[in-house]
């Protein structure tokens, strides 16, 4: 059965991620450059959180909507514009029933001169992530496989890129798949700025992922993740983590600011513990 994201959207994991995503789309637009976006896993572009699947799992209960509820109190910049984001999908009503996917968060985000390339392989998925990106200007939506297109689409002419890599793990050798994936990426485009989300469940399979991605030639590696302090019985979702190549200078710091005060919003019902470092330090 293949994976599908409705039943997770908007969790804690989501949330981590798209925070993460945005603080380094909006550092590289900063400069007034063409950006070349590629979302290699892109989803289906957007959730509706009453959706049966996810009222099934409740899992965006103890994420989105936690933040939601309490976005008043969010001082951070980012958080703020986060929740402005937010809002703009859910217009009209008080609660939060639409989650964007990454490609229409990136798409919101972007400037007259960046341009987005969302893949999704899967049909059915690909179906919903072209209904939801019919009026997203500046975009192209491909059925076809991320990993594949990767290789096609770098470098890309902007000479300034930003690939995020977001599988959904529903084969065993994924984490295999993304090192060979960056070996050949960073041959091509080696000043790309490259995010990889992974979940944290087996330890062994991240400790070797680690290696592998340090023996490529990267100028700098650097971690977030976000672990799961009173876990339930069943619960194989530890935590959420990610990896970003290139992080543009400063990034780092915003990455741990906002996502220190996100959690501090989203405590009620879950305790978590933030773990950010550099895998490989900057030049």
């Amino acid at each position: 059965m293949n994976y599908d994201h409705h039943y997770h959207a908007g969790n804690f994991a989501d949330v981590m991620k798209h925070l993460i995503m945005m603080a380094i789309i909006n550092k590289l637009q900063q400069k007034d450059k063409p950006l070349f976006i590629l979302d290699t896993h892109a989803g289906a572009g957007q959730y509706h959180l009453q959706d049966d699947k996810a009222v099934r799992t409740a899992e965006a209960d103890a994420g989105i909507q936690l933040f939601w509820r309490k976005r008043t109190q969010a001082q951070h910049p980012l958080l703020q514009q986060y929740s402005s984001l937010l809002q703009s999908f859910n217009t009209g009503s008080a609660n939060l029933q639409i989650y964007p996917g990454s490609p229409r968060i990136i798409h919101a985000l972007m400037t007259s001169q960046t341009r987005l390339v969302a893949c999704e392989k899967h049909l059915q998925v690909y179906d919903q992530l072209r209904y939801h990106s019919m009026r997203m200007a500046h975009t192209k939506v491909l059925c076809d496989d991320g990993y594949v297109m990767l290789k096609k689409m770098l470098p890309p002419v902007q000479r300034r890129g930003f690939v995020l890599i977001d599988p959904p793990y529903e084969v065993n050798n994924e984490f295999e798949q993304i090192t060979q994936a960056l070996q050949e990426a960073l041959k091509k485009f080696a000043t790309g700025v490259y995010m990889m989300w992974y979940p944290i469940k087996y330890q062994d399979q991240i400790q070797q992922f680690f290696k592998d991605v340090l023996v490529l030639p990267t100028k700098n590696i650097f971690l977030a993740e976000v672990l799961k302090m009173n876990l339930k019985e069943g619960d194989q979702l530890r935590g959420s983590g990610v990896m970003i190549i290139n992080l543009p200078f400063t990034v780092d710091q915003e990455i741990e600011e906002s996502l220190r005060a996100c959690l501090a919003l989203m405590s009620d019902c879950q305790q978590y513990q933030l773990r950010t470092l550099w895998l490989k330090q900057p030049n």
